[in-house]
């Protein structure tokens, strides 16, 4: 991902010009549109892709963040406060240690990867390759079936 590309966008008879970046993401090839030629000039573009590649960097899919982002403008619940609201309602069965300790789990482990994501996006095998890799980065494969466990719960 070097430049930033303007491309006709359809239909084909309006003629309209986008700025367009191109990216790779968990082996996929994507395409993000910046915005339309004349109201966003080539330097906002070129800010907008480097803002993309921080991101990647990052491990985080643009597309996907771009949608949370828009979710939670628009009032959507997201995984991070849905998942508070079960774990509201589970601490009372639970003894307080247990609440705490679950809690700390998601909001260390889970709430970064996966928490501004909309259940409409969201599904647990998209879970479970964070579980993955938290397991594999903080060598706690434990951990992470815990965590897949509260995930789907």
């Amino acid at each position: 991902m070097r430049k930033v590309c303007a491309s006709k966008s359809p239909p084909a008879g309006e003629g309209s010009l986008r700025w367009r970046v191109r990216y790779r993401f968990a082996q996929r090839q994507q395409m993000l549109s910046l915005g339309v030629y004349p109201e966003v000039t080539l330097k906002q573009a070129r800010e907008a892709r480097d803002e993309i590649r921080q991101q990647l960097r990052n491990g985080i899919d643009p597309s996907a963040a771009r949608k949370a982002t828009q979710a939670a403008a628009a009032g959507v619940d997201t995984f991070d406060a849905i998942a508070r609201e079960w774990h509201r309602r589970q601490s009372k069965t639970w003894s307080a240690a247990h609440a705490d300790h679950v809690l700390r789990l998601m909001e260390n482990d889970l709430f970064p990867w996966i928490g501004q994501r909309t259940l409409a996006i969201f599904s647990p095998p998209n879970c479970w390759p964070c579980c993955v890799a938290l397991g594999v980065f903080k060598q706690t494969t434990l951990k992470s079936h815990r965590l897949k466990s509260h995930g789907t719960a």
